[in-house]
């Protein structure tokens, strides 16, 4: 996950299954960027990055998953070569602002 994690709470916080919501009103929308393969069996897409978007967004945090087809826990190249993650990255550091539906739309225009 590429992020600046707020400094009042942690992403560890907002997957805990005995959090509670009440204790996360200190949660800041830092944008997210995730890559989670669709094939996962060790760590599985909807009990974990699947999940974290879910609770990330209730919270108002904006947050981008690239699912990629056909890959799982592994060391395969495009987790480190992806454009959408460099556009993200750069933009972040430039200041400017991402939006997160643009990037969904295209992620889904783009398969």
């Amino acid at each position: 996950m590429i992020s600046v994690l707020p400094t009042k709470a942690n992403c560890g916080q907002i997957m805990n299954p005995n959090h509670r919501s009440d204790q996360s009103t200190n949660i800041v929308g830092v944008p997210v960027f995730h890559i989670h393969g669709d094939s996962d069996t060790v760590v599985p897409l909807e009990a974990n990055s699947a999940e974290l978007a879910k609770r990330y967004r209730e919270y108002g945090g904006p947050i981008k998953i690239e699912v990629v087809e056909g890959q799982g826990h592994n060391m395969w190249e495009g987790w480190f070569t992806s454009q959408r993650l460099t556009d993200f990255v750069i933009a972040r550091a430039l200041g400017r602002p991402v939006n997160v539906d643009e990037a969904e739309a295209d992620a889904r225009d783009s398969k």
